[in-house]
């Protein structure tokens, strides 16, 4: 008595729990769905496919364009960073959030998820939480933001790669060391081949003022001698 509506057993309406009425202004689907009720979503029928148009403003901001497949609920975005990670995007119950089998991303325990300011990366890996980085994804790469003062002071960018977290830096003196920077569950420490280093079995690390080598060598500890870059 109150409108007309279609009744359907479309497998990806179905799952959503949407019923399908008919206004007069558009075909449109009126849903109690969750996920679909937070984002702000009005959903309708193309000829196409079902698809959801929305006004959230962190799915906009990323070129997302909401479908509804016989699987699940998926975003599909061109945004070049979330392509380059081969992420499928999916909507939760508490959240949007990034679903991603990307190996760095993974191997770092992060899930990804957007807010209203940008697409950012939450992790509780113990090294980065230590080192107090947010990850951010930018239209080029991955890569991680920091505030610590011992990175800061070294001109370190801090990137993932497939095998592993690691620190990419510019400072001269780590350079001339041949040293590669890494994140253990430990401390962050400079691994280097140097033949040097290596003969005198020197940890490296970073401290808040400067790069400096923790020496356990003998010779060096009875000379009261602390290596510095």
């Amino acid at each position: 008595s109150a409108s007309l509506y279609l009744s359907t057993r479309h497998l990806s309406i179905c799952q959503l729990d949407i019923s399908l009425f008919v206004n007069s202004a558009s075909l449109y689907l009126s849903t109690r769905h969750p996920y679909i009720c937070q984002l702000d979503i009005c959903l309708f029928v193309s000829s196409a496919s079902v698809y959801l148009s929305a006004q959230h403003l962190s799915i906009c901001q990323l070129g997302i364009s909401l479908f509804v497949n016989s699987a699940s609920l998926y975003l599909s975005t061109r945004h070049s960073s979330i392509c380059q990670l081969d992420i499928p995007l999916f909507v939760n119950l508490a959240s949007l959030y990034l679903s991603t089998w990307h190996p760095s991303i993974c191997q770092l325990g992060i899930s990804l998820f957007v807010n209203s300011a940008s697409l950012y990366l939450s992790t509780r890996h113990s090294s980065i939480c230590q080192l107090g980085i947010s990850l951010f994804v930018n239209s080029a790469f991955l890569y991680l933001s920091t505030r610590y003062s011992s990175i800061c002071q070294l001109s370190i960018s801090l990137f993932v790669n497939s095998a592993s977290l690691y620190l990419s830096t510019r400072h001269l003196s780590i350079c001339q060391l041949g040293i590669p920077l890494f994140v253990n569950s430990a401390s962050l420490y400079l691994s280097t081949r140097h033949p040097y280093i290596c003969q005198l079995d020197i940890p490296i690390f970073v401290n808040s003022t400067s790069v400096y080598l923790s020496a356990h060598h003998l010779s060096i500890c009875q000379l009261d001698i602390c290596l510095f870059v």
